[in-house]
């Protein structure tokens, strides 16, 4: 049976090696809280982390509150543990926490003022919050950004890499995309025409996560403005040549390939911004596609027949390549 990270670390502890003991504590944070009891001991008298009695105080309360019976209340180990948060009460409460994590960046854990069980996470424009329960400590938040903030990003598809960089171009038949180092401090965003491009700021690390779902943001938005050009453009063409007409055309930011929708048999025809990235002859045929369910729902033979007759055999063999091959969309937008 493997060993937990907190018989990994109470080894390190016995050893010496209180660095990679405290590391260890740390991974076990969620599972045991044996680990908080240990690692504030860590912080209390600085063993392998820098010494920080308000830290020491809010692990060990972590600890004590998880004995929730009286008959562990009772006990040695909590009556110890009791004595010990006794001799800290002086110390003032923390209730947030800022850390440089590598490969992620600023992460900035805060109580709430209520209890929950979920940690929750959200990304700000330069750092990552975390938010624990009011009875949580706040190296918990620390753990589940280490642990999950690289799981929550490696959909991404930028570039196949999963990231973006100082030069990054995309190009498409209806827009240059360029993502460049700028002069400032601030994102800017250009938009003009077919060009579009976002400049990060001059000081920002590429690496860190939070600055890649910032510049992953603004460039939905700009695709977003992009696509709200072309793609009613491209429709009304399709529609003014095949002689089927539509009342309304949205552009809507979907996370779906290719997403696209036909109302009440065409007042209102939705595509997404995803869409924007197709070869002109693909978005053609994905037009003529929703255009035909102005005259069949479903997808069965006579939709594809009426497809053919409006639009034509390579219509439809690139209508159903979209779907087949899935080789366009180079990033989710």
């Amino acid at each position: 049976m493997p060993f937990s990270n907190f018989q990994h670390g109470h080894e390190h502890y016995q050893q010496r090696e209180y660095a990679q003991a405290a590391a260890c504590f740390q991974q076990g944070l969620h599972n045991d809280y044996s680990c908080a009891r240990w690692l504030g001991h860590c912080y209390e008298h600085g063993y392998g982390v820098e010494q920080d009695l308000a830290m020491a105080k809010d692990l060990l309360t972590y600890c004590y509150e998880c004995g929730t019976s009286l008959q562990k209340r009772e006990s040695d180990y909590y009556r110890g543990l009791r004595q010990h948060l006794d001799a800290l009460q002086h110390i003032p409460d923390c209730h947030s926490l800022t850390r440089h994590l590598e490969g992620i960046g600023r992460v900035r854990v805060v109580k709430s003022p209520y209890n929950f069980q979920e940690t929750r996470m959200r990304c700000n424009q330069d750092e990552i919050l975390v938010t624990v329960g009011n009875d949580a400590p706040l190296l918990l938040g620390i753990s589940f950004a280490q642990q999950y903030v690289p799981q929550r990003f490696s959909e991404w598809t930028c570039d196949g890499t999963n990231r973006y960089y100082d030069g990054y171009t995309l190009q498409t038949d209806h827009f240059l995309l360029q993502i460049l180092r700028g002069t400032t401090d601030r994102y800017v965003s250009h938009h003009d025409g077919q060009l579009c491009q976002l400049f990060f700021p001059r000081e920002a690390c590429l690496d860190y996560l939070y600055v890649q779902k910032t510049i992953h943001r603004k460039v939905k938005d700009l695709l977003f403005k992009r696509a709200q050009e072309v793609l009613p453009e491209v429709l009304k063409r399709v529609s003014e040549r095949i002689k089927v007409p539509y009342e309304e055309c949205e552009v809507v930011k979907s996370l779906h390939s290719y997403a696209a929708w036909n109302y009440s048999q065409g007042k209102k025809i939705a595509l997404s911004t995803t869409c924007l990235q197709l070869p002109t002859e693909s978005l053609e045929a994905l037009c003529i596609h929703e255009l035909t369910h102005n005259f069949l729902g479903g997808h069965g033979v006579d939709f594809y027949l009426k497809l053919i007759e409006l639009g034509g055999k390579q219509a439809y063999e690139l209508d159903k390549n979209l779907w087949k091959e899935g080789k366009w969309p180079y990033l989710q937008i």
